[in-house]
Order: structure tokens, then sequence, then C-alpha cells
């Protein structure tokens, strides 16, 4: 893989100093050559990788624990190690910004795996789509699932990235083909028992009281897996980085006096003050989920499905309780 980007961050690092930078120690836990260098953008790829992939690869995640995907600056650092990787592993349909770009500078295009792009046939997603699919007193679409990159709320996307792992991975690695496709196979197996786990658990939600608002547009697939309505979002975009507008506001405090909405949704690497705000005037609950980030070992999402279940959890617990 080509090495010019290294070559021109240290020039810049060195311009106009008089001193020389010392090469900082890289993150990678073994030499080059002695296991296949994977780089993921988020630490949410990173789990499913690592647990395709195994002790067959050495894995470095772009994004730390916490980062907001949506607009976490990558440092000079960070495109170094993606330099040096094998292969680059992304979430893509724009959940990380610019980094699709960035990356062009980093390697050739077959070197990036983009996981969207295994979901890209969706065409029996929509016209499940249209049957949830609502809009508002102007006729302006307001929710579902379209060009939501939060693909990892429905575990059956998930799936399909372990395949599409598996299969880049086995090429690269022929030799250590069976083991990697065993990895994948237990691994779908862990995928589907959570799927049935979240079905059954969501049972306990009483169906007129399974509808979710958010901060802004992240539960679009996992809606439309377990037959949530969603009623749109604070913020009409996908990513944190936006602010409301004034219109926005009054759309979702019309929506959860209409609904006489339980709970009101945010992500935890969002500042909540404009959901706390929502939910004063409202009487509505402030529910936390985590979004774009797994916590670290000591919290209660550090894997993906541990991630899955903390969220659901969350969404039962305050959906299925008597509003106060």
């Amino acid at each position: 893989m080509s090495r010019f980007f290294i070559l021109f961050i240290v020039l810049m690092l060195g311009a106009g100093c008089g001193r020389t930078e010392r090469k900082a120690e890289s993150a990678w836990s073994y030499p080059e050559g002695e296991r296949l260098r994977v780089a993921a953008s988020t630490t949410i790829v990173g789990d499913v990788v690592r647990q395709v992939g195994g002790d067959a690869i050495d894995v470095v995640v772009l994004f730390p624990i916490g980062a907001d995907p949506h607009d976490y600056p990558l440092r000079p650092r960070d495109m170094a190690l993606a330099s040096e990787a094998d292969m680059i592993v992304i979430n893509g349909g724009g959940l990380e910004g610019n980094l699709p770009r960035m990356l062009q500078a980093v390697g050739e295009r077959g070197q990036i795996l983009d996981l969207s792009q295994s979901l890209a046939d969706t065409s029996h997603l929509r016209a499940r789509h249209a049957q949830h699919h609502h809009h508002s007193e102007d006729g302006e679409c307001v929710h579902g699932h379209e060009g939501d990159p939060h693909y990892w709320m429905d575990p059956h996307h998930v799936l399909v990235w372990t395949d599409t792992i598996a299969r880049a991975l086995i090429e690269q690695l022929p030799e250590q083909s069976d083991a990697i496709m065993q990895r994948a196979i237990a691994y779908a197996a862990n995928l589907m028992e959570l799927d049935l786990w979240i079905q059954e658990e969501i049972e306990r939600i009483p169906p007129e009281q399974r509808y979710v608002i958010t901060d802004h547009q992240m539960l679009g697939h996992f809606s439309l897996r377990y037959g949530f309505r969603d009623e749109g979002s604070i913020i009409r975009s996908i990513s944190t980085a936006a602010q409301p507008s004034a219109r926005e506001m009054a759309t979702v405090i019309n929506t959860l006096k209409r609904l006489d909405a339980r709970a009101l949704f945010v992500g935890d690497t969002v500042a909540p003050d404009i959901a706390e705000r929502i939910a004063r005037d409202t009487g509505a609950r402030v529910g936390v989920l985590l979004t774009g980030s797994l916590t670290d070992a000591n919290g209660p999402g550090p894997d993906y499905i541990a991630y899955m279940k903390y969220n659901v959890n969350q969404l039962v617990r305050t959906l299925a309780q008597d509003k106060t």
C-alpha cells in the first residue's frame, strides 16, 4: 500500500520548525506482515471485524470510544495508521462524514471495504418502508429509514456485515478461510439469538406505545425491523452536528403532545439540553441510548451485542411503564 500520505504528514509537521519531530509509537500490536492489518472506522465496526477475524488480524479503530462519528476530526496520526492498513473497513452511508474521501488519499479504492455497499440492494426494505412511512401536515416526509446510516440498529444488517467481512478477509487470507468462516458462523448464530431476544423483550411494550421520537434520525432501521412507529426527530438529519430549526422544535413538541408521548430518546454522544427543554414543555421523559460508539469495558456496551441489549432495555424500561 502506498506510503506517500505518511511522507506528506512528516513533511508538513517538519515545515517551518527548527527541530525534528519524534516519530509517534504505532498503535498496531504486531509488526507489519505478521498479521493482516485492518483499520475500522468506528468501535462498532471494529468489534464485528474482530469477532470475524479473531487472531488472524490486527485491528485498530480510528474513532475512539465515545466519539461522535458524524463529526469526529481525524488526526494526522489516525490517517497515518490508516495508511499502514492492509484493509480499511467503514460503516459508510454518510455516517463518517468526509472520512471516505480522506481515505482515498491513503490507498486504492479496492482496499476500502464500505459495509453500506453490502446493504445496497434494499428493494425489499423499501417495500416495507412504504407501509411505515409518515408525512407531516404539509406533506413533507419526516420519518423512516431512507438515508439513515445507523444500519447496525438492525441485527440482520450486521449479519450481512459479518458475511461481507468474512469474504473480504478470506480473500486476503485464504489459508485462514476455515477458521474465519467458523468464527463468522458462530457470530451469526449470536446475532440471530440477539434478534429473537429483542423481539421477546419488545412484547413487554404495549403495541400502541411502540413509537420513538429521537434527537436525530438514528432508529429508522430498528423501527422498521421491530414494528415501531418512528415519529420523527428533533433534527431532521442523520448527523448530530446539525442544529434544529424553530419549526423542527415546534413539530416535535406538537407530536409529543398529540401522542401524549412517554419519552424522547437522545444519543449518549449528544448534549441533551434541547431534548430536556422539550421534555419540560411536554412532560415526556428523556431516555439516553448508546448511538455511534461502544463503551469501555466498564460501561454497559463494551461490544455490539451488549450495546444492543442495553438500548433495548432502555426502550422497554421507558415505554412499558405508565407516564407520570
